[in-house]
């Protein structure tokens, strides 16, 4: 990073190949006075000025570039903000990269409009160096390019006047050749081609100043092997002669290709008498259709600032890449001669780091030596905890399944000393024919202790084992091995990236060279060429740094202007996401089934791919058992059987409506067996059948859908479109947004980027396909390619209703009940696509699909294309479905409506009702309201799922919580990196305190009627109110209820009285004990007992908690005092494993008129209850998971427990109330088989329901409420 040009070659006729070069060779002359003509401090600018070719941004691709908009760097010490703008030409920063710890910018200035330098060549040589503020005095006169024209000669070089290798120059030995600097004007030169070639390595060309016919690359600059041919008017063509690599044939003595063939040179001068310059598309910084004199200036000043030297363009590129970089990554800085003072050691992208890291990299300055290698090693050594860089870095690693990425940026002429492995042995060769096949593979060069070979070896070698001594991560846990049942990466690597500025090695780079089916690189990937072997401080040195991000399975980018930089590292920051996407995401299932008749609507997704489906399966009505299989026509996405798809195979759409089973990694085509074999990417693909189409891709079309598609108009439902979007909605979906925030922004040409509008994105998430990563022409591939139009449905039960099914004794049921009896069944099932999806029953066709305004500002991220890796949630909620009285209800004129409410869980702060009464409308459903946290300040992320039910007046209404996280969007409660649910991008709610609050709703308007407050909870420890159960007598006929029984993340279980609207904290648990779950209310001896676990499975942290979680039984029996220590005051029952099942071994007697209940310990180390119980005549079912410690694996296994309500104990005499499953229980299904309950349970690893046998059931009924609503599955009789 030594010098302050880009490191193309300028041919310069000196005789040390140091100055034709332009860069320092070792063991050449690299005397300080020869290096100025090419290099000089921030302080002086560009060598004090600079001939032709060092001021033109063809030749030397750091200098101003008209074509770029020179943005200003992000400011460190505000990350929405950028550095300032050099508006005062007068005063430019000459590095406004030097700021102070408050981001004070404190170097020195130039005068840009008087004192830019150029260099004149005089007729004597005067004093010294000394600046000229005249060009004539006395007998001294100066001539300047560009301006004092040699008549007949072409172009705008024509000084020095002496004899060289600059064409078109005169010939002989002239008056003007004695260089000066002089304070000038800003200006640049352009180039005029005079030959055009064949292709990019200009070796075939004619002689042509526009392209034609055959010879389409323009030649601004070609490396001849003499002075002739690069000073010769004549047409240049063939090998041998010249081309666009300079000095490639390094083993010919003398080298060969150091002759500079220029263009024609065309000087501008920006100046206040010329009033309009021309723009280019990516100048956004220009208004109008040019670019005025005070745009182009401030732009040219903004250029000197921040990007006028190799350092301050990758400072300042590198910063803007960044920018958008988030607390999902833990980042960390070194210098490639790292020193502690000018390393920054791993830490979350939180704001404090951020800034930290950014002023570290906005300080560093260059250095000479290059030593790549050595560097390369150093960081796999970190990664592998034996490198502290003198205390700089702690260990990294924290999981046994993190993948780790060096980015490594340089010119790439590398030098200095090997890299090392692990033990600090010298690094030997990794990638020799033998046992590498192309492309990593070196060929027959036989090199050692090359960049590719430190890079492979820490791509291959496992960082972490038992031999090195370095199991123990930073977070004390082993990190040497996942769990056996992981699919997670299984040893800890370092993946490769590198990023070269713009230098070209003896191999032609192209952006495209994965794919591209030519150049060398496909070549080398054909075994038809082979890797140059590297030497330090030559061109080939370059050519290894890509042969580094080959081997080390990333991506090389070599970049020549800022924006191109920056575009190239939000590449490699996108292609780090997707390799996390790829190594941690886990192939998991889960299901959400709910039945009527003998039918189960079972819905799944699919993780990585992030698509849902819903699917009907028959119920055995003889054993209850749900099919495994889905019969033709019964789902909505399609059903691919995939058994021998195993990883690390997937299936992958094909674009054409068919699937395939993609192997990666396979690197001959006799090794695809029955498939298709890509030589470039080296997969197989082999088609695989469908057991079952889906019905909801014939709805959408490339450019049109078929679908009805609703969102609130603010009085009413309107159609899902952007013209329809308010302007506040609107916001998120303009490109002015959108160009700041997609990850494929950048990456996109300017003809895809106008592609991108508020109208194709809304299109997009409507199903349409003519715009993502499917479409046929390649212009069109901008947004996300999805796997199927339905989002994943992960944590919202499907709810489906047909005829009415309650037996309500109010006026005017009976009569909607007969009416409604015919009604035709549907299925609502909410998806994290933003939508709620309503589906016929018995087609699967889906009807409609309704958008909450809540999640619209989010909705942009589903078309990024590393949504893989950034999932949102949308619409969450369970469904609610009720029938409620909406006018007349005193009398027989009671008009009856049937309404489904939902929340978003962590997709929102907000809950909608729609009137669902009528599903075959051709106006669709009625909204009946939306509330969101602008209608209640403190609303959080809705994780409670609503209660339709009557207040004790007769008044239907629907009671909701505050949920999670009620507290402002830019709350410093969000720094912390274990927070699961983050604020929308942008923010939408500045509100709420923290509290716990029970919101009761008019259930027809949504209008609040009454809010009861808990009092706990602060914005620094929220409190978490979530899930309720609403107590109610005869909640079959009369549903109208009394209490309110709801537990919060501080460990407080509340009763609300709904007579006074008063609340009690009925339990406070010990330790604070989180309660998640929704309660389960009975009856024992005609008083309310509550049943519920404790314990949190929300966010990594939790992963790693052993906290002792209980299972309760709380007797409520109007309590006017806190139960503070359950477990000093129930009667305790105790329960010890034994193999795969469970005993009580204790026989408390519990009694039920002096005790207040029971508890019970969950036996193992880190159990704990997220998904609530049930009671089933008699008998208490309760889920509980214990969960890995580790984020690798977020299952483990899990335990399905039957209790005796009443005691605690077991149903049956031999004491057996548990039953191991092998992952976790994410749901259980109870159907009833000639009257009696049989269980079926849905586990993380099983899409389908699987019976447990012998649940035992007491058969009294005591206390036994029949209620339809199930965890994951609705029942009608």
């Amino acid at each position: 990073m030594e010098w302050n040009f880009m490191p193309d070659q300028f041919g310069y006729n000196l005789s040390s190949q140091d100055q034709k070069k332009c860069r320092k060779y070792v063991g050449e002359n690299s005397s300080s006075t020869k290096r100025t003509q090419c290099s000089g401090g921030n302080s002086n600018g560009m060598g004090d000025g600079g001939d032709p070719p060092i001021f033109s941004y063809r030749i030397n691709t750091v200098y101003y570039n008209p074509a770029v908009y020179y943005e200003p760097p992000v400011n460190p010490c505000n990350f929405s903000e950028h550095l300032p703008s050099q508006t005062n030409w007068a005063s430019v920063r000459t590095d406004g990269l030097k700021i102070d710890a408050s981001c004070n910018q404190t170097s020195g200035t130039r005068d840009l409009l008087t004192t830019y330098p150029e260099r004149v060549y005089c007729n004597s040589s005067g004093v010294g160096r000394d600046t000229l503020t005249t060009l004539n005095s006395g007998s001294r006169t100066c001539k300047q390019n560009g301006i004092d024209q040699i008549a007949g000669v072409d172009g705008d070089y024509d000084y020095p006047q002496t004899t060289g290798n600059w064409y078109a120059t005169g010939s002989g030995f002239g008056t003007y050749v004695y260089a000066r600097d002089y304070n000038s004007n800003p200006h640049y030169y352009n180039v005029i081609p005079r030959e055009h070639c064949a292709d990019k390595s200009l070796v075939d060309c004619t002689l042509t100043s526009v392209p034609i016919a055959g010879y389409p690359e323009p030649a601004y600059v070609r490396y001849c092997s003499t002075d002739a041919q690069a000073s010769s008017s004549s047409v240049q063509t063939g090998a041998g002669k010249c081309q666009a690599a300079f000095d490639r044939e390094t083993s010919v003595t003398p080298e060969t290709f150091t002759y500079a063939r220029y263009g024609n040179f065309q000087r501008v001068d920006i100046v206040s008498s010329v009033g309009s310059y021309p723009k280019v598309l990516a100048r956004t910084d220009c208004a109008g259709a040019t670019c005025t004199y005070s745009e182009e200036m401030t732009n040219f000043a903004n250029w000197y600032a921040y990007y006028r030297t190799r350092m301050q363009l990758m400072q300042s590129s590198v910063g803007l890449a960044f920018k958008d970089v988030g607390e999902d990554f833990r980042v960390g800085f070194m210098t490639i001669k790292p020193i502690s003072s000018e390393s920054v050691n791993f830490g979350t992208f939180n704001t404090a780091h951020k800034s930290a890291w950014y002023k570290k990299l906005y300080s560093i300055t260059g250095d000479s030596g290059t030593p790549l290698r050595e560097a390369l090693g150093k960081a796999g050594r970190i990664y592998a905890g034996k490198e502290t860089v003198s205390g700089a870095f702690t260990d990294p690693m924290e999981y046994e399944c993190q993948q780790n990425f060096t980015l490594l940026t340089t010119d790439g002429f590398w030098n200095g000393n090997a890299g090392v492995k692990v033990d600090g042995s010298a690094m030997t060769n990794q990638d020799d024919n033998a046992e590498t096949p192309p492309p990593k593979s070196e060929g027959g060069i036989d090199s050692i202790n090359s960049l590719a070979d430190t890079a492979k070896y820490y791509r291959d070698t496992d960082l972490r084992t038992g031999a090195l001594e370095n199991c123990p991560g930073a977070l004390g846990a082993s990190v040497c091995e996942s769990p056996g049942t992981s699919e997670a990466n299984k040893k800890q690597t370092m993946v490769t990236l590198t990023l070269g500025l713009g230098v070209d090695g003896t191999l032609a780079y192209i952006t495209d060279y994965k794919t591209a089916l030519s150049g060398d690189f496909f070549e080398i990937k054909t075994g038809s060429k082979d890797w140059p072997k590297p030497v330090g401080d030559t061109p080939t040195a370059i050519d290894d740094l890509w042969h580094a991000a080959v081997n080390g399975d990333g991506t090389y980018f070599s970049a020549k202007d800022p924006a191109e930089l920056t575009q190239s590292m939000k590449e490699a920051l996108a292609s780090i996401e997707v390799k996390l996407g790829a190594g941690a995401a886990a192939a998991t299932s889960t299901l959400n089934p709910v039945s009527t008749d003998n039918d189960a609507f079972v819905a799944s997704y699919t993780t990585g791919h992030w698509t849902g489906n819903l699917e009907k399966r028959s119920i055995d009505p003889v054993s209850g058992a749900v099919s495994g299989t889905t019969a033709p026509g019964n789902c909505v996405e399609d059903v691919v059987i995939s058994a021998s798809c195993t990883d690390p195979s997937s299936i992958e759409a094909n674009g054409a409506g068919g699937y395939n089973c993609v192997t990666p990694d396979v690197t001959v085509e006799t090794a695809c067996v029955g498939g298709t074999w890509d030589g470039v990417a080296n997969t197989c693909s082999v088609p695989v059948a469908a057991s079952c189409t889906g019905t909801l891709k014939n709805k959408v079309l490339p450019f049109e859908d078929f679908r009805k598609i609703y969102k609130n108009s603010g009085s009413g439902l309107d159609n899902f479109t952007y013209t329809n979007l308010t302007p506040e909605e609107k916001t998120t979906f303009e490109p002015a947004f959108l160009s700041e925030n997609l990850t494929q922004w950048p990456l996109l040409t300017a003809e895809q980027q106008t592609l991108i509008t508020g109208e194709s994105l809304v299109n997009y998430l409507r199903g349409q396909t003519g715009l993502d990563e499917n479409a046929e022409d390649p212009i069109n591939k901008v947004f996300r390619k999805r796997q199927a139009v339905l989002g994943d449905v992960i944590n919202a039960k499907p709810a489906f209703i047909g005829k009415p099914t309650f037996s309500y004794v109010d006026y005017g049921y009976d009569s909607f009940k007969s009416t409604k009896a015919t009604r035709a069944g549907m299925v609502y099932v909410a998806s994290n696509d933003g939508m709620l999806h309503a589906f016929n029953a018995a087609t699967l066709e889906e009807v409609w699909a309704y958008v909450p305004s809540m999640v619209i500002p989010n909705m942009w991220k589903l078309a990024d294309t590393a949504y893989d890796t950034k999932h949102s949630y949308y619409v969450d909620g369970d469904p609610v479905i009720s029938d409620i009285c909406v006018s007349g209800c005193g009398g027989a004129g009671a008009t009856w409506k049937t309404i489904l409410v939902g929340g978003l869980n962590a997709g929102g702060r907000g809950y909608y009702a729609l009137d669902i009464t009528d599903p075959t409308s051709a106006d669709g459903p009625e909204l009946l309201w939306e509330f969101d946290a602008n209608d209640a300040p403190n609303l959080g992320y809705t994780f409670g799922t609503p209660v339709v039910t009557k207040d004790p007046d007769g008044k239907w209404v629907v009671l909701v919580t505050s949920g999670y996280n009620n507290i402002p969007d830019d709350s410093s409660f969000y720094n912390d990196e274990g927070v699961k649910f983050k604020p929308n991008n942008p923010p939408q709610f500045m509100t709420g305190d923290g509290k716990g609050y029970l919101y009761i709703l008019d259930a027809v308007t949504g209008s609040k009627l009454t809010e009861i407050s808990t009092g706990v909870g602060t914005p620094s420890l929220p409190s978490g109110l979530g899930k309720i159960a609403a107590y109610a007598e005869d909640p079959e006929r009369n549903n109208t209820a009394n209490f309110v029984y709801g537990g919060d993340l501080l460990g407080n279980l509340w009763r609300f009285d709904l007579s006074d609207n008063s609340v009690m904290k009925l339990a406070q648990l010990d330790s604070g004990q989180p309660i998640t779950v929704k309660p389960e209310i009975g009856l024992i001896k005609k008083k309310r007992v509550i049943f519920f676990g404790s314990g949190k499975y929300l966010e990594v942290t939790d992963l790693t908690n052993t906290d002792q979680q209980t299972l309760y039984a709380i007797k409520d029996d109007n309590l006017a005092t806190t139960v503070a220590d359950p477990r000093g005051t129930l009667v305790e029952q105790t329960m010890e494993i034994n193999g795969d099942v469970r005993k009580i071994t204790s026989n408390n007697a519990v009694n039920w008129d002096s005790d207040l209940g029971w508890y019970i310990n969950f036996p193992e180390t880190a159990e704990r209850q997220h998904v609530a119980s049930k009671l089933i005549l008699g008998t208490l079912l309760v889920p509980t998971t214990v969960p890995t410690s580790s984020a690798c694996q977020p299952a483990g296994h899990g335990w399905f427990t039957f209790l005796d309500f009443r005691t605690g104990r077991s149903v049956l005499d031999d004491n057996i109330v548990s039953t191991m499953t092998s992952s976790p229980v994410v749901g259980f299904n109870v159907v009833y088989i000639d009257g009696k309950p049989k269980v079926s349970i849905v586990t993380a690893d099983n899409p389908t329901p699987k019976l447990i046998p012998g649940v035992p059931f007491s058969g009294s009924g005591s206390g036994f409420t029949r209620t339809r609503s199930i965890w994951r599955e609705l029942i009608t009789d």
